[in-house]
């Protein structure tokens, strides 16, 4: 009995918490490498300029946004400019107007109506078909003085995190989320 509470006190002070610190690392590993570049594009980028040129010239605004998506492995990148009310984003070479009455466009009013700018948000959108789920990820971008003025996100096929996962759970782990 003495060796059963010995043994399950090891379990629960030293095995599970490296188990998850392991699990929690190829998570981590996973998002790592857009969350990073999110956060040096949005941090080191001059936001105002790049979102005032990307008005008069979208195909710049667009060749760039190829090329992070290209770094970041990631399927495509978009930048939505909270005061203009528009998005760049990868189904439109001009930049689009959103509507609050459409049901598209809500998360947008949604997201810039609130008293609180999260500095990250992930979302999960489906398209076209239920085995065509997406994952974005949004980071902030603002203003020399620091007011949020739209977001950089990326986006990668939902598949993606489920093959991670899958393959963590197939070698017997536990994923807490």
């Amino acid at each position: 009995s003495s060796a059963v509470t010995r043994l399950e006190r090891q379990f629960e002070e030293s095995t599970f918490p490296r188990m998850t610190e392991m699990i929690d690392q190829r998570i981590d590993l996973f998002f790592s490498p857009s969350v990073k570049g999110l956060t040096l594009l949005s941090d080191s980028l001059d936001w105002p300029d790049i979102l005032k040129n990307a008005v008069s010239n979208p195909g710049q605004l667009k060749s760039r946004m190829k090329i992070w998506a290209a770094e970041l492995e990631v399927s495509s990148v978009g930048i939505s400019d909270r005061d203009r009310q528009i998005v760049w984003d990868y189904w439109s070479d001009e930049p689009i107007t959103l509507n609050p009455g459409r049901s598209r466009d809500k998360w947008f009013f949604d997201l810039w109506g609130r008293e609180k700018i999260p500095e990250w948000i992930f979302a999960l959108y489906e398209e076209q078909s239920a085995d065509n789920y997406q994952l974005y990820i949004d980071r902030v971008i603002r203003d020399r003085s620091g007011r949020p003025i739209g977001s950089i996100a990326t986006k990668m096929p939902l598949v993606r995190l489920k093959n991670e996962l899958t393959q963590i759970i197939g070698t017997n782990e536990r994923v807490i989320i």
